[in-house]
């Protein structure tokens, strides 16, 4: 039996460009980029192909939320997708649905004034402490394609894990006169496919 390590390398924007959301008046462009505590996405599924997208392998169906704020950047944010099975082949394109919700804790401190997320759709107070906010992107659950290089020698795939890059997953947009708003901003990930290895701890 031959093991192969099998990487996704996956550097694109899981993110929600936020440019032109109504808020109230919003600048369309932040005023200032902070790093959330807390910063949950769900991930809605998973699809790989091997004939430039024209066919696709359903990896999992099965919506999985994870908090992408809730270890050091670069580092592992989740394992998840166990004992999966891909069938033997070379896949070239991956696709993903990120879902529509999100939630975002953080502050953000901007022209001598620190803003704290709240549950108001509108504008967020400059005392804390910071509280849970759900945004729903308006354009609905977005799907990513993206291209990859996945040879898989041995059907039985392990885990998946996927880290991202947060330092900027939250944005300040101006909602008003003196008043703004904590956004998610769009993040980076970085998927890698495992085949199997040690187990899980």
């Amino acid at each position: 039996m031959t093991r192969t390590a099998l990487r996704i390398g996956l550097f694109c924007v899981v993110g929600w460009v936020l440019t032109g959301i109504p808020l109230g008046g919003a600048a369309a462009v932040p005023v200032a980029y902070g790093t959330p505590t807390s910063f949950k996405v769900t991930v809605k599924n998973c699809q790989l192909s091997a004939d430039g997208g024209s066919t696709w392998t359903t990896i999992w169906t099965t919506g999985i939320e994870m908090d992408v704020a809730t270890v050091s950047k670069g580092d592992e944010a989740l394992k998840f997708v166990q004992n999966f099975s891909i069938p033997f082949g070379t896949y070239n394109k991956m696709r993903y649905t990120v879902d529509a919700v999100m939630k975002i804790t953080g502050s953000i401190t901007y022209s001598g004034s620190t803003y704290y997320t709240s549950t108001s759709a509108v504008n967020d107070p400059t005392s804390g402490p910071a509280v849970e906010y759900t945004f729903t992107n308006p354009s609905g659950d977005t799907s990513y394609t993206n291209d990859v290089s996945v040879v898989v020698q041995n059907a039985k795939i392990t885990y998946a894990r996927i880290s991202f890059n947060i330092d900027q997953g939250a944005a300040l947009y101006l909602a008003g006169a003196g008043i703004y708003k904590i956004l998610p901003n769009q993040v980076t990930p970085s998927v890698t496919v495992n085949a199997p290895a040690a187990p899980m701890p």
